[in-house]
């Protein structure tokens, strides 16, 4: 399995568990949270403020990743 295709597989996987979180999903894409939920979370990432901390990479891949699937 190439990585595009496990990123293709993690990214469906994903779009499983929320929609069994209560997230609507359509054609590949989140379109509408549950009540309580959002489709915009914001994360802090403690450290110096320029981007060297361990989760600021994984948060930053994680950030794009959910975007082609419909969160801000």
């Amino acid at each position: 399995m190439s990585t595009e295709d496990k990123y293709a597989a993690a990214l469906n996987a994903a779009l499983g568990y929320f929609e069994a979180a209560g997230y609507t999903v359509e054609n590949g894409q989140v379109t509408a949270a549950p009540e309580g939920a959002a489709m915009e979370y914001t994360v802090n990432i403690g450290g110096s403020g320029n981007g060297d901390h361990p989760t600021f990479q994984v948060l930053t891949n994680a950030a794009a990743a959910l975007k082609t699937i419909g969160f801000n």
